[in-house]
């Protein structure tokens, strides 16, 4: 006990002594940290700043496409366009079409069942909203017990049946056309009635509430709470700096820029107004049912739509949203989201072709070569150099938009803030060598064979299948008469005419006036950025004379940076 004793106090006078080495050891890591973090940003500072001034000297790398690799055999055929599956189509009345699929078509899917509504010539307004209310209410539908589902249905349906179908059921919603799915075993008529019994109770067209004719089962603070949190998840998923270019490039006015995440319309959101904005929507649509039941003649007894909504349909079909302002044909200053702090920078670059699919300047073709050929990910020339090469990013993707009322091309990528200079000139620079330099044989063939998989790839989902079918539909390309696959059998037939100097004039031509929007820490990139583009365009690398419309040439010594808000 006594050596125990002693052991103890010998211990207990060490404590001093170990806590002040504690205390110094603490302090001396202290200092390390925060000499390290003060050579970072000066690392940072440094990297930015010579960057602004290399960026101009980099040659940019492009993929090869003529070496063949020994160990792979040669493609058995050449790839060629092969038209999609194409349903039996019926027309119930001016405003809704039925579309059925034999089961050797799909032969997996034959329980699937589809009620589209698409919109021509005006964009739907707050699709957002509309899906995520659908969501909602279908969850509400769900939940309630098998008993009170046999009011649902007007059909003589099991309420099991109409319980599996609701499970199954999804929405997808854009700014041209609304999807309800679902896939369970059910008759075509369950099936179709209760995706209309959804439309009007939530339109409140038929069904009558105690609430005075107001949709019931919608939680609207759940509703507006949800929508808030999609939007400040998409300022991480791109969503937030996606409509801040949009409005950027086709101007603030227009509807692929204003009908999805409007802040005002979430937050004055009533009973009253949802109400009135499915029953808008609804009316206003044109109908098109899909469907694998392997009837033998269609049903020819529904009617999506009373005469009333068919006469509205023909009267908003004769609108037109507000094209894309002109006031975009000059060059505009760069935009920057400021986030202080953050790390990483996001851009999109985007060129505007045309206001709508009957502007002159309207050309699909060159719109989805250009893409392909800048941004089809491993095999593009962006992700190939920008990534592969020079390591200044996980990804790098150019995508064409071609709809109704705008068609453009979108560059977009996310970089580290150090970076941010050399990622947009490398861009930059690779949309100018595209335009004086015409690519070689070889990857205008690989070109060719991607967007021909693309198409043969897409026949194997029906989904796929069904929205490229609607795709005519949706660009008022369809008339009375004409074959559905006209419009893709001619965009196959003029990829396999084109040339590659051919390609490079489209550059010329439609690559021009670049939209640059950034997301990212101000105070880090915007003066090497301008630095860097001053640069770029003095040592001549963008000065291209084959174009009245000249790549940053508009603006060429006086690049500026405004600030917007998302």
């Amino acid at each position: 006990m006594v050596r125990g004793a002693s052991l103890m106090m010998r211990i207990g006078s060490l404590i001093p002594l170990i806590n002040k080495l504690a205390a110094t050891f603490l302090l001396l890591m202290l200092v390390a940290c925060q000499h390290k973090q003060t050579n970072g940003e000066s690392s940072v500072q440094v990297a930015a700043n010579s960057t602004s001034d290399s960026a101009a000297t980099i040659t940019p790398t492009l993929p090869q496409f003529d070496s063949q690799a020994t160990n792979l055999p040669p493609l058995a055929a050449k790839l060629s366009y092969q038209s999609p599956p194409a349903p039996l189509s019926h027309k119930l009345n001016d405003a809704s079409y039925q579309h059925l699929w034999s089961l050797s078509q799909f032969p997996l899917s034959t329980h699937r069942f589809s009620l589209v509504g698409i919109s021509q010539t005006r964009a739907i307004a707050n699709p957002d909203i509309l899906l995520k209310a659908f969501e909602l209410y279908a969850q509400q539908l769900a939940l309630i017990e098998q008993a009170a589902l046999r009011e649902l249905a007007v059909v003589n349906a099991k309420p099991e049946q109409i319980t599996r179908c609701l499970n199954s059921i999804s929405f997808s919603a854009t700014l041209h056309r609304i999807v309800i799915s679902m896939h369970c075993e059910a008759s075509y008529e369950t099936k179709l009635k209760l995706a209309k019994q959804l439309w009007q109770q939530l339109a409140n067209l038929q069904t009558k509430t105690k609430a005075g004719d107001k949709i019931t089962g919608i939680n609207l603070d759940l509703l507006k709470r949800k929508l808030k949190l999609d939007s400040h998840i998409g300022a991480f998923t791109g969503s937030e700096i996606n409509l801040a270019y949009r409005k950027r490039l086709l101007g603030i006015s227009h509807p692929y820029a204003s009908e999805v995440n409007n802040q005002q319309a979430i937050d004055s959101l009533t009973i009253e107004s949802l109400t009135e904005l499915f029953a808008s929507t609804y009316q206003s649509l044109q109908w098109h049912v899909f469907s694998t039941a392997g009837l033998k003649e269609p049903t020819r007894d529904v009617q999506f739509l009373n005469t009333q909504s068919v006469v509205r349909h023909a009267q908003t079909k004769k609108q037109a949203n507000r094209s894309a302002d002109t006031q975009n044909l000059t060059l505009k200053p760069i935009a920057i989201i400021d986030k202080p702090g953050t790390v990483q920078t996001q851009l999109r670059i985007g060129y505007l072709f045309a206001n709508s699919v009957t502007d002159a300047r309207y050309n699909r073709l060159a719109c989805e070569s250009l893409a392909a050929l800048l941004g089809r990910s491993y095999s593009g020339r962006l992700f190939y150099d920008l990534r592969e090469t020079r390591g200044l990013t996980y990804g790098v993707y150019a995508y064409c938009v071609d709809a109704p009322l705008g068609q453009y091309l979108t560059i977009y990528g996310s970089t580290d803030k150090a970076d941010t200079t050399q990622f947009v000139s490398g861009i930059l620079q690779h949309v100018a060598l595209l335009q004086r330099q015409s690519p070689q044989d070889a990857e205008l063939k690989a070109l060719k064979d991607y967007l021909l998989g693309k198409q043969q790839l897409r026949h194997d989902s029906q989904r796929a299948v069904e929205n490229s079918f609607l795709t005519p539909w949706i660009m008022g390309q369809v008339a009375q008469g004409t074959e559905l696959q006209d419009r893709d059998q001619a965009f196959y037939d003029a990829l396999e005419q084109l040339s590659a100097d051919e390609l490079s004039r489209f550059a010329q031509l439609y690559l021009t006036n670049p939209v640059i929007v950034l997301r990212g820490d101000k105070d880090d990139i915007a003066k090497p950025l301008v630095k860097g583009l001053e640069a770029l365009a003095n040592s001549g690398v963008l000065d291209n004379k084959l174009s009245a419309d000249k790549v940053l040439e508009v603006e060429r010594n006086n690049w500026k940076i405004e600030e917007i808000k998302p």
